[in-house]
Order: C-alpha cells, then sequence, then structure tokens
C-alpha cells in the first residue's frame, strides 16, 4: 500500500512496463521493499556473470609479484583530480589490525608517509566498523593511502574510503598473492587513477552465482513473491556521467534492472501487440537459467524468494510466443499462495491458484504441465491439473495449481540456501517455505517457469479459564483446553507457546487518517500492525530473587506484521523512580544486517543501550512466530533498571506505543499504566509455557490485586487475531507464590540468556 506502489501499477495500466531493482540488503527475510515488491512491477535480483572490469594497483616491488594487482577504488577519492601516489606498505598491531580505533602513537609513527595494510571482514554482522572510519583514522595517523583485504574473490559492495588518502581493495586472490611480501615489509605500490576500469578479468566458474548483496524478497503476505527474475548486475560497465568518454564500474541490482529493462525493449519489438502483463510473463517464463549457491553450476539452486524464475535469457525471450501467467491477480506472473496458517485441527488443507497458459503464436502448440521444487517443506506438496493441454493459434487454457498440506507432517525448515547461524553468533529467525516452480513444456523445447511459493506454518486453536483453588488440595491455576502441537525438540519442531501476564489496558481500533493527520491514526493498511489492541506486563523469579528473572511486555494488535520492527517499530517508555518521566525504553528492533529480533533496553538519561535481549525470549531455534504476527513479547533484564535481591515492591509507569518509519511519529499508545516488577497483581513462574491442551498455569494475586483482577494471555502461535485473550481472575485461598514445575505445570524455560552491551566496545 505504499503509494509508490500505487504509481508503478498504474504504469503498468498504461502500457508502460516498469522493471525494478529488488534491493541490495542481502539475505534477509522480506527486505524487499517499495517499489521492488509492486505487483505489477518487474522486480530483479543480481547474479554474477564472467566479466568483471577491476581497477588496477601498480605494484612496484618485489619483483615476484610486480605488475598490476586487480581490486577496487574507494570512492570517496578524486582519483582522476590527483597525481599518483607511491609507498611502501605497512602493517599495524595486530590489536587494531582493521584500522576501526584509533592508531596508537606506536602505530602512527608506523604508516606515517607510508601505505598501511588493514584487515576488512567480509561479513556485514561482524566487521567492526565501515571503510570510511579506517580510512579516516590511517589518514589521521599519517598514512599516505590504505590497501584493505578480502576474503572474497567477488566483492560484496563497494567501499566510500576517504577523500583525503586513496584506499584500496584486493580480492581474496590478490590478498593471498601481495600478503608475503607485505610480511616481509618489501612491498611498495602506486595509487594511479589512470588504472580505473582497466582490468578485465574472467572466471567462468562464477557465472550464476547470486551477487550476495542481492535481496530476499518479500513472502507473500502482500499477495505476491518477489524478486521476479534475475539478471547480471556485479561489477557491471556503463558510460560514467560527467567523466566524457569515460566509464563507471558498479554493482547493485540497480544495474541488474536495467539489463532486465533493455532485454523487455527487445521482445517489445519483437511483440509489439503483447501488453504489459504478457510482456513481463514473456521474460520470466523465458529465464530458464538456475542461480547456483557453490561457483561452477553447483550446489543448491535458489528458489523464487530469491531469484525469481531464474536468470534472464534475452534470445530465448524475444524468440518465444507460447506464456503462462497468473489469472488470480493482475498483472502477477507468479502463482503465490502467500502465507498459509492452517489450524492444527484440520488434518488436511488445501488451496488452489489458476494460471493462464495463452498461444501467441500462429501453430497449434501441445504443452505438458508439472510442478518442480526447488525448496521442500515437510507436508507441503504442489499438484498441476490439467496435465496437457493442446491450444491453437490465439487460443487460451486455464490450469489449476493446488497447495495441498498434511498438517500433523509440518515442520519448520530452513532453505538449503540460507546460513542457519546469523553474523552475531546465534541461531537466525526464519520463515519456512515450500517453492518450486510450475514447468510449461513442449516436445524438444526449454521448458517454461512460472515460480510457485507458500510460507505454510500450524496455528494452535487453544482458550484459557481460570480454575478457582480449594483449601488444602491446590492454589488456582489457568487451564488451557483446545489443541496446540509439540513435536519434540531441535529447530525443526514446531511447539505451541504461550505467555500469562498482568492485563495493562485495551484500546479500539484507530481510524483513518484525516487530510494533514499522519499520528494516532491509519495513513494505510499496514499501520494496522501499530493499532494496539492488549498490553500488558508479567515479571517471573528465580528462587523468589527477581535479579536473575525477568520483567517482559506484552503487545497485541489489532493487525499483522509481515516483518518485525521495521517500518512498524512497538516500544515502551517506563518510569522507575516515580517522577512521572520515563527512565527506560525497550523497544523491538533486528540487530543491523541479521534475522535476531531484538528487544533493546536504552537509558533515556544518557541514551546508551543497557542490554539486548531475544524478543519472544528465543533465538531462532525455537519457533516463536515472529514474523506475520499480532502479538510479541518484549523482556527486560530487572537488575538492571535496580532490582535488587532485597527489593520487595518495585513500581513502575509505563506506556507502550509504536514508531511509524514512514511518518516519523508515534501511530498508537496506551495510558501510562502502573505495575510492581517485585509484587504485581498476577504472578506465574515462568515467561512461556507449552500452549496445549491440559495444561494448568498456577497463579498468584498480589497483595494489591483486590478480590479479582485480569490476565492477559498470549498464545504466540495462535490464528490471526485470536492470538490474545483477557482472563478475569479471583483472588486465590493461599498466600503462598508459585513455583513452577513443583505445581504441576508445564513450563518452557526461556532459551534467552542476558546479554550486557559493552560500552567500551571491546
Amino acid at each position: 500500500d505504499d503509494p509508490e506502489n500505487a504509481v508503478i501499477d498504474k504504469l503498468a495500466e498504461h502500457g508502460v512496463l516498469p522493471v525494478l531493482s529488488a534491493g541490495n540488503a542481502g539475505d534477509l527475510t522480506s527486505v524487499g521493499g517499495s517499489p521492488g515488491n509492486a505487483v505489477r512491477g518487474l522486480a530483479v535480483a543480481s547474479t554474477i556473470d564472467a566479466l568483471q572490469l577491476r581497477d588496477g594497483l601498480k605494484v612496484n616491488s618485489p619483483e615476484d609479484v610486480a605488475g598490476i594487482a586487480a581490486g577496487q577504488f574507494s570512492v570517496a577519492y578524486d582519483w582522476e583530480g590527483s597525481d599518483p601516489v607511491t609507498g611502501d606498505v605497512v602493517p599495524i598491531s595486530d590489536a587494531n589490525a582493521d584500522g576501526c580505533d584509533k592508531f596508537t602513537e606506536a602505530d602512527a609513527a608506523t604508516v606515517a608517509g607510508k601505505v598501511v595494510w588493514l584487515e576488512w571482514d567480509d561479513n556485514d554482522s561482524t566487521r567492526r566498523c565501515g571503510s570510511a572510519g579506517r580510512a579516516g583514522n590511517a589518514a589521521d595517523a599519517g598514512a599516505i593511502g590504505a590497501i584493505f583485504t578480502s576474503t572474497l574473490d567477488v566483492f560484496g559492495a563497494g567501499i566510500t574510503g576517504s577523500d583525503v588518502i586513496p584506499v584500496f581493495q584486493l580480492p581474496k586472490s590478490e590478498t593471498d598473492r601481495l600478503r608475503p611480501a607485505m610480511d616481509a615489509r618489501t612491498l611498495n605500490v602506486t595509487f594511479d587513477g589512470t588504472l580505473r576500469g582497466t582490468i578485465p578479468t574472467r572466471t567462468d566458474s562464477i557465472v550464476d552465482t547470486l551477487s550476495s548483496f542481492s535481496s530476499r524478497g518479500v513472502h507473500g503476505s502482500i499477495g505476491v513473491v518477489k524478486p521476479d527474475i534475475a539478471a547480471p548486475g556485479d561489477t557491471i560497465t556503463s558510460a560514467g556521467m560527467g567523466t566524457g568518454n569515460g566509464q563507471l564500474t558498479i554493482s547493485g541490482t540497480s544495474m541488474a534492472a536495467p539489463n532486465v529493462a533493455g532485454s523487455a525493449a527487445l521482445v517489445k519489438f519483437a511483440h509489439p501487440d503483447w501488453s504489459t502483463e504478457q510482456l513481463k510473463a514473456g521474460l520470466m517464463n523465458t529465464a530458464g537459467h538456475d542461480v547456483y549457491l557453490n561457483t561452477g553450476q553447483t550446489g543448491t539452486i535458489y528458489g523464487p524468494n530469491r531469484v525469481g524464475a531464474g536468470r534472464v535469457d534475452s534470445a530465448s525471450a524475444v524468440e518465444n510466443d507460447l506464456l503462462i501467467y497468473s489469472a488470480d491477480v493482475k498483472g502477477a506472473v507468479s502463482a503465490s499462495f502467500g502465507v498459509v496458517d492452517v489450524p492444527i485441527t484440520k488434518a488436511r488443507h488445501t488451496e488452489k491458484q489458476t494460471l493462464v497458459v495463452e498461444n501467441t503464436g500462429d501453430s497449434t502448440r501441445t504443452v505438458a504441465l508439472s510442478y518442480e521444487a526447488i525448496t521442500a517443506q515437510p507436508g507441503v506438496s504442489y499438484s498441476v491439473s490439467p496435465s496437457k493441454v493442446t491450444l491453437r493459434p490465439g487460443k487460451s487454457a486455464k490450469v489449476k495449481v493446488t497447495l495441498t498440506v498434511q498438517t500433523k507432517q509440518l515442520r519448520k525448515t530452513l532453505d538449503p540456501t540460507m546460513e542457519a547461524m546469523s553474523g552475531i553468533d546465534v541461531p537466525r529467525q526464519y520463515i519456512s517455505d515450500a517453492s518450486g516452480r510450475v514447468l510449461a513444456k513442449e516436445s524438444g523445447q526449454t521448458a517454461l517457469r512460472v515460480p510457485v511459493y507458500a510460507a505454510v506454518k500450524p496455528t494452535s486453536q487453544t482458550k484459557t479459564t481460570a480454575v478457582p483453588g480449594a483449601k488444602g488440595k491446590k492454589i488456582p491455576a489457568l487451564r488451557v483446553s483446545g489443541r496446540g502441537f509439540d513435536q519434540g525438540s531441535g529447530s525443526e519442531a514446531y511447539t505451541s507457546l504461550m505467555s500469562v501476564m498482568e492485563f495493562g489496558a485495551d484500546s479500539g481500533k484507530l481510524k483513518d487518517c484525516a487530510a494533514g493527520q499522519t499520528n494516532g491514526c491509519l495513513n494505510m493498511g499496514s499501520d494496522r500492525s501499530g493499532d494496539l489492541r492488549y498490553v500488558g506486563a508479567g515479571s517471573t523469579a528465580i528462587d523468589g530473587d527477581y535479579t536473575d528473572g525477568w520483567l517482559y511486555f506484552g503487545i497485541s494488535t489489532w493487525g499483522e506484521w509481515d516483518s518485525y520492527g521495521t517500518t512498524m517499530i512497538p516500544f515502551v517508555d517506563f518510569d522507575v523512580d516515580g517522577d512521572s518521566v520515563p527512565d527506560y525504553e525497550v523497544f523491538m528492533q533486528p540487530y543491523p544486517d541479521t534475522d535476531v529480533p531484538i528487544a533493546w533496553l536504552v537509558d533515556l538519561e544518557s541514551g546508551d543501550t543497557v542490554d539486548l535481549e531475544p524478543v519472544n525470549f528465543n533465538w531462532g531455534d525455537m519457533d516463536t512466530n515472529v514474523f506475520d504476527s499480532d502479538t510479541m513479547i518484549l523482556p527486560v533484564w530487572p537488575k538492571l533498571i535496580g532490582v535488587t535481591s532485597e527489593t520487595t515492591s518495585f513500581p513502575i509507569t509505563y506506556q507502550v506505543g509504536t514508531f511509524s518509519a514512514y511518518t516519523g511519529g508515534t501511530t498508537d499508545i496506551s495510558p501510562p499504566i502502573t505495575y510492581d516488577v517485585v509484587d504485581p497483581k498476577v504472578s506465574v513462574s515462568d515467561p512461556l509455557y507449552l500452549d496445549q491442551s491440559g495444561v494448568e498455569i498456577p497463579y498468584q494475586l498480589g497483595s494489591d490485586a483486590g478480590k479479582s483482577t485480569k490476565a492477559l494471555v498470549l498464545h504466540l502461535h495462535g490464528a490471526t487475531g485470536e492470538r490474545a485473550e483477557v482472563v478475569s481472575l479471583k483472588a486465590n485461598v493461599f498466600k503462598d507464590k508459585p513455583k513452577g514445575k513443583k505445581h504441576g505445570s508445564s513450563s518452557l524455560n526461556s532459551s534467552g540468556s542476558h546479554w550486557i552491551v559493552d560500552r567500551n566496545g571491546d
């Protein structure tokens, strides 16, 4: 519902095929954004071809490595307007080998008047600093230039560097070749702007591999899967604006999209009567080249969520006159089932999508239809019917793609092209999908392709009721009825989870914004994910000590988010000293360049980040349904906000809100709510429990609860709109607090360990 996407769709209606860059954010779930996710546009991922036109670094000595080394220039330096720079190459101390810290006096003395060799970490998540920071440190220390290493032979991205000194990055092969000379202090080089884009290299083994920066697309929550197609976008050379007759070589999906736009122009010339939908289908159907995880066109094949139908083939697209595309979604080619929630009570679930097979040629065609799996998920299968159609010239036929789910067999499998661990060495969060393509094949011809995608997950069907205690028998409890699921241990197991806390407040649905209004209303449909429904807070102790337990805030909204903490950011501001001014804020956002959703605790007075905890208490090796949900839990470590082992009461006042990255303001916010961390009105022994029929969760009412109060119960794996419920509780007979498993409850200890931010950065 981004206005840019409306423009894209309107252009397509008027005969223009918008060809769009899929984005350069890498392999992060649903990171592809607008306008690349517009339904009727053609979104392009970036692949690597054999040719790379690289910049040159002149190596003067030693003699055995002398010559021109291939690599890439930094962007900030005026290479064309500067004289060549020559110097000896030296390293700095191992403690600061990447140059991210200010150089010590000893290192500054070493690099003064010389070229500094700096180690580069190619992992975006673990790299300590960017190119500009370390280049600036080198220049401040008196270096006349810098060389960055790399562990990659195809760079993940360009480098900014410094506008004061020249910076050159070596690929892995050149890093390995020159390192011995650098270690021996015999390496001497010259930076020369005339060597820009002068070294063509050809590496056939890297053909049809994926550019590491190319974005993983949206996964169907908006009714479409992206990207649509892939094309070479890595080290692409074109005219350099403002250079006269010079060229520029850069990388990005912004290089891949023009390649496909050019292909589209060729196809339009060959088929001038085709509509934009037919033109888009013609390009996607004939993208018959797979994109591979490994070099040499080997290993796992990338699926639709990363490369669409495959790598573009201009010649095949020009020659083709048989098309296949979606009949259900105007302007779409792919058969996208999107996010499919299957109730655990339903043994078998089916859905259908319709495709059109169209013969625009002048001869009768007989076409065989089948499904080819790329990314498999247990319990999910596809079929195509009919399996064969015969089409006279100018005629079309409809075929059905059927998704079938065997609910008990569902498992949360990881796309084999994805890394299980994030760059911060904890398991990533991810979405399990079943994807591949429908193949339409004539005898003796290459099969045409249509991407197929679904993200299937089970949903629990449970409710909670309060069971009163009887003197001498048991304390009051919350009893779960209905049906959940528990597939055992391991990252592929789905286990339905729930949480109990003290009810804080509820909120009705927001209205659409009036003219000129941006905050406290809905600017667009997806803002509903920031429209608060219920909020609450809970806290647990370990052996009566809250310092090693949890404080946690529960949030339920009227709409689902497809991915967390990006365009809509939930937050909780809370006051711990009673002066009505918030002292801390905890908010939800992924750790930078990862799929790890984090509850960030910030000291509002100092601005320092105090703590990081996994949202819903767990890393990605236990599914807590963080994508396509309307419910979340933000944990806080009580010890870090002033709770001690001697504390008997710790009242706070909190407000829950949602921040919109689109408007830069607050979409919704709760009223101030009082809560006692150590003596809550409602307390249970654990922050998470199995959401299963028959589970009983003992609860205790606090000293300020009165005769009754309310609990907010969150069913993390429940169905849309049914993940939160408010339960009235009556005063219990006993004063004893529940002690978890000793009372027989099915508690589930959270796997999240406390993370404390090291403010010194070491």
